[in-house]
């Protein structure tokens, strides 16, 4: 076997190649890393052989180098004392750079026990990449294709780690202009990449063939029968000559089982066709539409949709599929949906439904139209006294609801507090809510923890009533009491230091509002109010003297009837679709609907 970099001893024989000297060669991270295409060497030769008729290119990651060598990152096991040539993408001065390597060791990654690193000797070499075979099919993308890919913005947008599995199980698949490759109602078996040319999407309903989009080149299609298991929403014809890139059902499950970093891509996948209007067939969700998307988050995706027989519009929280696939967060995730479904108060975001699709969960909830109050202090710095005292009085009464069901929420700040035209707020996202007493791991935002938090120690309703009371400080004074941009650091000031008076920031801050905030964050909770009622009580005299009420609204001369539901808790989602179909025909007439719990009987 050719050995690169073998020297002669002085008897003439060769001499072991000496230990790389990490001190004088230290090692480069490439960040990101670079993809490679790896080409096993059989024999002695000084230059790259042509490829094989049905040789499949193989692509790993190089994640760091040295003079002495480089490091790779694969999920193919490579043997030591293996003689192969690299191809690396990027190399400086190249598109690609050409290395003579021989595998010194390998071992498992103990973060992903399927992977394996690779170290190896490494000589740049003059080599040409050799030309693909011109008269057979392509069983894989060849280094030109890459580059392609590279354009694709599916690709550009999964996680790093995932792009060389995905290069190595996709297939080319070319097809004729006037071809179905994708057939309404067969069984999805694959997805496809449009390398070059044009197909159209057409939906066959009640005997009529409606072309409903067009995919073009860089774009994918067919990958929603892929996630849900279903049989095609469309056909899908060649309007052009094309060149596809086929992903196998069975290779990317299997893939997607190996590499979950491989379920961002899913959910980049299904966020882009979502918040299109090209697939209609494809983006229903149960009985509920989605039109566009409204926001993204670390944990989920928001669209704007609508119930398709009521007309009602709604909005749709699709949980992200890496999360989706981690059974404790997909845990928490229905928790939520669960956990405000059994909520019904007029300051708390209210849950109609939950659906099952796609690989994830999603939760359907009352759209709301307005701003958070975090984009509203973007826009005005600080609220008047008065607007924020009328905030404040109805956040307090959402929390107090949530903790007489025994509910902490865990994360109330400024983005998750929701302003309606007519000033009415919502509290939105009860994701980390928990059970009073809960000793829970580091979760919330850091800006908005209380101490107990901060050192996952047990939480109750005091720990929201700290949160409510740095959500106030920034109200009224247009700035965090810990102004510090470093989330760390923020949390060290949560822990070691008292707020500062809000009265230096806001000096014509009622003595009441600046008490109440300075109690309801003493770092001590035995220095906090009980409890959000006794909060409330603190801050009643001057909310009533600003002319705001602190009760819900009552009706007045109405005839009132009663209507008793006993249910078991299983029930409560379903029964939540029956009362939502009421209430909507109710309110068509002018009927008032109003919720009120009571013990389990």
């Amino acid at each position: 076997m050719h050995q690169p970099h073998a020297k002669t001893g002085a008897d003439g024989t060769p001499a072991p190649p000496a230990a790389p000297n990490r001190r004088n060669s230290p090692r480069q991270a490439l960040n990101p890393p670079r993809v490679a295409l790896f080409r096993p060497v059989d024999g002695t030769g000084t230059s790259p052989p042509p490829w094989r008729r049905g040789e499949r290119p193989f692509y790993v990651d190089v994640h760091d180098g040295s003079p002495d060598g480089l490091l790779l990152w694969t999920n193919r096991e490579i043997p030591p004392g293996q003689h192969f040539h690299l191809f690396v993408f990027g190399f400086p001065g190249k598109r690609w750079g050409c290395f003579d390597c021989q595998v010194r060791w390998v071992r498992a990654d103990p973060k992903k026990a399927v992977y394996h690193l690779v170290g190896c000797t490494a000589a740049a070499a003059d080599f040409k990449l050799p030309a693909a075979p011109a008269d057979a099919p392509k069983p894989g993308p060849f280094p030109s294709d890459y580059e392609f890919f590279r354009t694709v913005p599916f690709l550009r947008a999964i996680h790093r780690d995932a792009v060389c599995p995905l290069l190595n199980i996709i297939r080319h698949q070319p097809v004729k202009a006037g071809e179905t490759f994708i057939t309404q109602g067969q069984e999805g078996d694959a997805c496809f990449f449009v390398h070059t040319g044009t197909c159209r999407v057409v939906l066959e309903k009640q005997g009529e063939r409606h072309v409903v989009g067009l995919v073009k080149e860089r774009e994918f299609v067919g990958e929603m029968a892929l996630l849900t298991g279903e049989p095609r929403s469309a056909h899908v014809e060649a309007v052009t000559d094309l060149e596809l890139w086929r992903v196998p059902r069975d290779v990317f499950e299997e893939m997607l089982q190996a590499d979950p970093e491989v379920a961002t891509f899913l959910t980049e996948i299904v966020a882009e066709r979502f918040a299109s209007r090209k697939l209609t067939a494809d983006r229903r969700i149960g009985k509920y539409l989605i039109t566009a998307i409204l926001g993204r988050g670390a944990f989920a995706v928001v669209y704007t949709g609508y119930h398709g027989d009521l007309n009602r519009p709604v909005a749709i929280k699709m949980l992200r599929h890496d999360l989706a696939l981690n059974p404790e967060f997909l845990t928490n995730f229905r928790r939520e949906a669960q956990t405000i479904a059994n909520l019904n108060h007029e300051n708390i975001v209210k849950v109609f439904d939950i659906e099952e699709r796609f690989r994830t969960v999603f939760i359907i909830m009352e759209h709301l139209e307005g701003r958070t109050l975090r984009e509203l202090l973007d826009a005005v710095g600080r609220l008047p006294v008065r607007d924020g005292l009328e905030v404040l009085v109805q956040i307090c009464r959402g929390i107090a609801y949530a903790h007489e069901k025994a509910i902490v929420h865990q994360d109330i700040k400024p983005g998750n507090i929701f302003i309606l035209p007519d000033g009415q707020v919502k509290i939105l996202d009860f994701g980390l809510a928990c059970s009073c007493g809960s000793e829970n791991p580091l979760t919330g935002t850091p800006f908005y923890m209380s101490p107990e938090q901060v050192e996952c120690l047990p939480v109750d309703q005091r720990s929201d009533i700290f949160a409510l009371g740095l959500t106030a400080f920034e109200m009224v004074s247009g700035r965090r009491p810990f102004d510090d941009e470093d989330p760390l650091a923020v949390m060290d000031h949560i822990v070691e230091r008292d707020i500062p008076d809000p009265a230096d920031f806001a000096p014509e801050l009622p003595a009441p509002l600046r008490d109440f905030i300075l109690k309801a964050c003493a770092r001590d909770p035995g220095n906090r109010y009980r409890s959000v009622g006794q909060a409330l009580e603190a801050i009643a005299p001057l909310a009533r003297q600003m002319g705001l009420r602190l009760e819900h609204a009552e009706l007045q001369k109405c005839k009132l009837s009663t209507l008793v539901l006993m249910y078991r808790e299983d029930q409560q989602i379903p029964l939540n679709r029956l009362l939502e179909d009421f209430s909507q025909k109710a309110k068509q007439i002018g009927v008032i609907i109003k919720g009120a719990d009571f013990k389990d009987v």
